[in-house]
């Protein structure tokens, strides 16, 4: 994808016309929605693991 938006930028160059950079913001903002997905998604998953084994556990005896 990175590829993707150097080269629509590279080649907005040719031609003598001025850089159209719409299709490099759009492929940046994919990029960087999809990778704060995943690390949200990851980050939400660990504490809840974290959470999972600092839960109290106690045994009652009755006598």
């Amino acid at each position: 994808m990175e590829a993707a938006a150097i080269m629509a930028i590279a080649l907005a160059h040719g031609g003598g016309k001025d850089p159209d950079y719409h299709d490099f913001i759009g492929i940046v903002i994919i990029i960087n929605s999809t990778t704060s997905f995943k690390e949200e998604n990851n980050a939400g998953n660990a504490a809840a693991a974290l959470m999972a084994q600092l839960a109290p556990k106690a045994k009652v005896l009755l006598t």
